[in-house]
């Protein structure tokens, strides 16, 4: 071989000495293996790698291996040569990854390869290593010259790897890449929106490549003087990336050529705003795009840097993970586009059709179960997503997360596997801010808050936003960090994000810390926002009730009523203000507040909040029909199963006078008393084991669930069951003798009620109570 003819070739994850037939192959967490291939599958490879991307006959196969005279079963051969490197690759002839049979021609390479000539440098340390062998082999001892082999061996690939260091720069696992839109050369607009979706997929399967969100690329184009909707080009893309001081640029094209699509993919440089890593492929039909598409994006993520294990673990088909049809994913991206723009009907008619073309969809099905899991609709969500659940194999270990998670917290609602996955999925890719919000938020329902916390962090460190920050808000304020609470909320404002729900948590803050200003704040900041004065005035009348300040809770409900004409306020509302009412003895109030409240319509914790309502209120069988239709429809549902369903059993027991068996009904609760699922939280659980320890007279039990309430102020939140924790503590001690702390706890209680509506029930006991502890 000539001195500057190619040496080696590069293709995939694999090289190829072409002048030794050895053949690298990856073993991820160890060395590279070496194989060495025979003569013939050698050279059918080498004729393969000459015309890649094109058919070699069986033909030409045979008059490059064998001479005419040759008598041999040549088709036999050709099949044990082409498997023998299928072997070495493992690759499959029906999903082919790197060699494709042509039925009834012959056989296609259609992975691109690069070709690297040797070096100089290379050529030299060749010769040296020649000449040395030989004296070395005569005067040195056979493990002396092993080790000097193997030394000079280790300084040539090291010379090789700094020569090619300069002329090609390598991203490391730290460095952002920007992707801009395809650059699309032909005249079918489809590829558009499918092949930008489809190139996202590929280069964000791997946790090496850290692609800068959607919002970033579109953030800084508003700060680069660019329409909203400007497509990302090349150039736009490398002004973005400078600006936000990442690594590369990524960009892509398809063209026509003759007969065929090329489909291009180029690393660019930021800095120098050069090349600097390249891979093209040419393909004959418009269903091949986009498994081309991916074979190219994986030979980029090599040229770029990624390491050889890292692309062997993180490869899927791209027409696996996505759909083989451009028209499926064009639908997709539109389906996507009408979801961000809260289009939810038109989004999941663009999914649905997506569906229709390609059953197999899985990424269809997925946007699809979570945009009916947006309204409401419990049953067609669940479809969707054990649609996806089951495709999810196909799929990027990211997007199989995704899937995972989705179906775990929508389809069976099973908090402790999804927290499982949704850990995986923060390990294995650290970079994932979704990673970390769906972390934090299965930690926070399951009442592991500092831990919530945590993850929040770093998901307001990846990607700052409104919903980031009321994550990690609501974990500072439910771990009890109030006054870091305070902070992060000072720190969102500073950074301009100023959205409904931060200031919804600055009031219950501001109530937490007994801060009337505060509070008085935020009402006169939503004043005239008609999308969330109602509810914070509703939060307001919730904190009047603690004080069992009910009167003024009622005038509220009635402004609040005049803000949300028709109907009023929807039972989302009206039902914690009728269970506060049932709790101090309001009954009328809170009959009214429920009345016609039972239809088959309402979501699940709708019906978790008025089954409970009812039990407390004694309209046991209400409570039980409710209580055993959701038991029947969410089986697996943690929270429920564990918090809501026990926390009613429990509470229609006492109206039966079984406190035992209400008792023994909450065992399971006991691991989950301080969890925060939606229907109602506020450390419910213990409040009735409390009231059922009070009615089988053990005292000294029912202190220790009612100063579980006592202690928890800020998952008690605004629930008047955080001042009756103070008074039904008062009556435990009191049963237990202790009359100094029950006097202290009754004491304690009517100091938060001093305001209190004179003609509460519940007021009118503890006043007669506490006076003949005097």
């Amino acid at each position: 071989m000539k001195p500057d003819q190619p040496v080696r070739a590069q293709f995939g994850a694999f090289e190829l000495n072409l002048k030794t037939g050895e053949l690298r192959v990856p073993e991820p967490g160890r060395e590279d293996r070496k194989i060495l291939l025979q003569e013939q599958p050698f050279q059918v490879l080498r004729l393969l790698i000459d015309h890649r991307g094109e058919i070699v006959t069986r033909e030409e196969i045979r008059r490059t291996l064998w001479p005419n005279d040759t008598n041999v079963d040549f088709d036999h051969s050709i099949n044990v040569a082409v498997a023998s490197i299928r072997r070495a690759l493992s690759d499959s002839a029906s999903q082919p990854r790197y060699i494709e049979t042509v039925a009834r021609r012959g056989y296609r390479l259609v992975l691109p390869v690069e070709l690297v000539e040797s070096s100089s440098h290379e050529r030299t340390a060749e010769g040296v290593e020649q000449e040395s062998a030989q004296s070395l082999s005569r005067a040195i001892p056979p493990w002396k010259w092993i080790i000097s082999a193997t030394l000079l061996l280790v300084a040539i690939s090291g010379g090789g790897f700094y020569w090619r260091g300069l002329h090609r720069p390598k991203l490391s696992a730290e460095d952002t890449i920007v992707v801009a839109d395809i650059s699309n050369q032909t005249s079918d607009p489809i590829f558009d929106d499918a092949l930008n979706t489809a190139l996202l997929v590929e280069l964000q399967q791997t946790p090496f490549l850290n692609v800068l969100g959607a919002d970033k690329v579109r953030g800084n184009l508003k700060l680069l003087n660019h329409p909203m909707d400007a497509k990302i080009t090349p150039e736009i893309a490398l002004q973005i990336c400078n600006r936000t001081n990442s690594r590369a640029v990524v960009a892509s094209s398809i063209a026509d050529v003759g007969n065929h699509f090329r489909i291009e993919l180029r690393g660019i440089d930021c800095k120098s705003g050069k090349t600097f890593a390249r891979s093209s492929q040419d393909v004959g039909k418009r269903s091949e795009v986009v498994h081309a598409l991916g074979v190219v994006g994986s030979h980029l993520r090599s040229r770029m840097g990624e390491p050889k294990t890292s692309i062997l673990k993180f490869d899927k088909p791209l027409e696996k993970a996505t759909s083989q049809s451009v028209e499926a994913l064009q639908l997709l991206t539109k389906g996507y586009r009408q979801h961000f723009s809260y289009d939810l009907y038109s989004a999941i008619t663009f999914y649905q059709r997506a569906i229709d073309i390609d059953p197999s969809f899985a990424l269809a099905y997925a946007a699809l179960a979570a945009r009916y899991s947006n309204q409401d609709d419990v049953e067609a969500a669940r479809a969707a997503v054990e649609k996806a659940y089951a495709l999810r194999n196909n799929l990027t270990e990211q997007n199989r997360f995704q899937v995972e998670s989705l179906y775990f917290d929508i389809g069976t609602w099973e908090l402790e596997k999804a927290q499982q996955v949704h850990m995986e999925w923060a390990q294995t890719f650290p970079e994932d801010p979704r990673a970390h919000v769906n972390f934090a938020s299965s930690l926070r329902y399951l009442g592991q808050y500092e831990r919530s916390s945590t993850e929040a962090r770093d998901a307001v460190r990846l990607l700052p936003s409104g919903s980031t920050y009321w994550a990690l808000m609501t974990a500072a304020i439910l771990s009890g960090q109030l006054d870091g609470a305070k902070g992060i909320f000072e720190e969102a404002q500073a950074r301009g994000f100023d959205t409904d729900q931060l200031h919804l948590l600055r009031h219950l803050l501001g109530f937490l810390q007994h801060d009337e200003s505060a509070m008085k704040e935020q009402l006169v900041w939503s004043h005239g926002k008609k999308d969330v004065e109602f509810e914070m005035l509703w939060r307001e009348s919730g904190a009047q009730m603690y004080y069992g300040q009910f009167r003024e809770a009622h005038r509220l409900f009635e402004h609040i009523t005049s803000l949300t004409p028709g109907s009023g306020p929807s039972y989302e509302f009206r039902e914690p203000t009728a269970l506060q009412e049932i709790e101090v003895g309001n009954f009328a109030e809170g009959h009214r507040l429920i009345a016609n409240a039972v239809r088959k319509d309402r979501s699940r914790n709708e019906r978790l909040s008025l089954a409970l309502i009812f039990a407390r209120d004694g309209n046991l069988q209400e409570a039980r029909q409710l209580a055993e239709a959701i038991n029947h429809e969410f089986p697996l549902d943690t929270l429920t199963q564990n918090y809501c369903l026990p926390t009613i059993w429990a509470a229609i027991k006492l109206h039966e006078n079984d406190p035992a068996g209400a008792i023994e009904t909450l065992r399971p609760a006991l691991h989950y008393d301080f969890a925060y699922p939606n229907a109602f939280n506020g450390v419910y659980p213990a409040y009735i084991r409390g009231i059922a320890y009070l009615q089988t007279g053990d005292g000294r039990s029912a202190a220790v669930e009612f100063q579980k309430v006592a202690d928890h102020p800020a998952i008690v939140g605004r629930s008047v069951v955080g001042a009756l924790a103070h008074l039904q503590l008062g009556r435990a001690q009191a049963m237990m003798g202790d009359k100094v702390g029950a006097r202290k706890s009754y004491q304690d209680f009517l100091a938060l009620w001093k305001d209190a509506d004179s003609d509460i029930p519940i007021y009118k006991q503890a006043k007669a109570e506490y006076a003949r502890l005097q």
